[in-house]
């Protein structure tokens, strides 16, 4: 490109964003290359023309990019890119990685070049530290994928490696975690989730805590057992009693349906008068403020259900900037 006729020489541009994200993160990555880095101004004096005539073309660098092209840095036959791989190696002892169930290869294959454990001399103080639950990966429409945590934890496990399990449920009462290993464990197989939930995946209670040990039974007090788990079928019969007794022309949506199933749950609990154990030990009649209603997302479903407890006369507050 040209600037009034003159030949573009990048060397004439003052400091822009190109060279300012360079300044930040070159020292980290080892970026030598002035070709490339000559390209990158390039394409930023042209963006900036093409804004300047009313052009909606960018040139930007997405996270995406900078993944791809720090990965053909750190891997490719070039000197830089020997020399960064290798000094990275060099710098760390450690790397840390959380929530690794969420991990793509090409993030993967970013670690495995600038592992310490790959250093020359191999260096036996550094490695590759990872922590993640394969159950809690969510990330799949972002190309992670759980089979490299799987293989990780695999790998862990052999002589090479060291692998920490952590079971145990510090959140819930031993109850519900019964109740969700009975669930999951029908659930979560080999075939449909690639892990086997009841060979170490299964959640357990803590250990030795008098503060979550199982209480005695006891039908009149609330102890966080029985769970109750009820399905709602989105396109049910409309004379069945889950529609709690609407009419058939209604034609409720599922979130509906779950609501006044919830609304309806709630009152009866309410009306059996049953009691609340305390922290203390004590006990006192159950009250609408002791009870939550966790919702996978507010937007759209939280009037929905604060309606369906209005209609019931069941006080309610629906914060909409919080998650219940």
């Amino acid at each position: 490109p040209t600037d009034g006729g003159v030949p573009f020489d990048p060397a004439r541009l003052e400091p822009g964003p190109i060279d300012v994200a360079h300044k930040a993160t070159g020292p980290f990555l080892g970026i030598k290359d002035e070709l490339l880095l000559d390209r990158m101004r390039t394409a930023e004096v042209v963006q900036a023309k093409l804004h300047k005539g009313g052009s909606s073309i960018s040139f930007r660098l997405d996270f995406a990019d900078l993944e791809r092209l720090t990965h053909t840095l750190l891997t490719g036959d070039t000197d830089d890119g020997r020399l960064a791989a290798r000094e990275l190696r060099a710098r760390y002892s450690f790397l840390l990685v959380d929530e690794f169930q969420d991990i793509n290869p090409l993030q993967a294959a970013l670690l495995d070049a600038i592992n310490p454990a790959a250093a020359e001399p191999p260096s036996s103080r550094g490695g590759l530290f990872v922590v993640g639950d394969v159950k809690q990966s969510i990330y799949g429409f972002r190309l992670a994928e759980p089979a490299l945590f799987l293989e990780r934890e695999r790998a862990a496990r052999s002589a090479q490696h060291r692998h920490v399990a952590l079971p145990h449920n510090f959140r819930s009462q031993p109850a519900l975690i019964d109740v969700m290993n009975a669930l999951f464990e029908r659930l979560l197989t080999a075939d449909v989730a690639g892990i086997p939930y009841a060979d170490g995946h299964a959640l357990l209670p803590p250990p030795a805590d008098p503060a979550h040990q199982r209480p005695p039974a006891d039908p009149a007090r609330l102890t966080g057992a029985p769970v109750e788990i009820r399905l709602v079928a989105t396109a049910g019969d409309p004379d069945d009693d889950e529609l709690d007794d609407a009419p058939a022309a209604e034609n409720l949506s599922a979130v509906e349906q779950e609501a006044r199933l919830v609304a309806r749950r709630i009152e009866a609990l309410l009306a059996e008068k049953r009691t609340l154990r305390l922290k203390d030990g004590s006990t006192r009649a159950l009250q609408p403020k002791d009870i939550a209603i966790l919702l996978r997302a507010m937007k759209n479903k939280a009037m929905i259900f604060a309606r369906a407890l209005a209609r019931r006369g069941i006080p309610d507050n629906a914060d909409l900037s919080t998650g219940y």
